[in-house]
């Protein structure tokens, strides 16, 4: 654990509001996710920010969705999702794959990946 974070979960009150890293930390998700759950709105920011501004959450609502069950189990089950899909675009496979298991003859090929790697089969 790096001293930030120690330093931040020795505090006897958290600030009012949290930056992004902050926020990751009180949730248990990483940066990267925060970001996820805000553009998925499942996170709010505090005030209207502009997209590229600095983005802040109030601590007291991050209290409350930290102890709900029910919202850790969505978010986490829409990143969940979003890594996958993200994952599966990186290495240039569709999420679901529906030429797995068909024959060439009756799969619709949908990249030049997927053709080099049936003719490779």
């Amino acid at each position: 654990m790096n001293t930030d974070k120690l330093a931040f979960f020795t505090y006897r009150v958290l600030p009012a509001r949290l930056n992004v890293i902050e926020a990751g930390w009180l949730l248990g998700f990483g940066p990267k996710d925060i970001t996820v759950l805000v553009s998925h709105g499942l996170l709010k920011p505090v005030g209207q920010p502009a997209p590229n501004a600095t983005k802040y959450f109030c601590s007291v609502e991050l209290e409350a969705l930290r102890t709900d069950a029910k919202w850790i189990n969505r978010a986490s089950a829409l990143l969940y999702r979003y890594w996958r899909t993200m994952n599966g675009k990186r290495d240039g496979e569709e999420e679901t794959s529906p030429t797995k298991g068909v024959s060439p003859q009756r799969s619709t090929i949908k990249s030049h990946n997927q053709l080099i790697r049936l003719k490779a089969a």
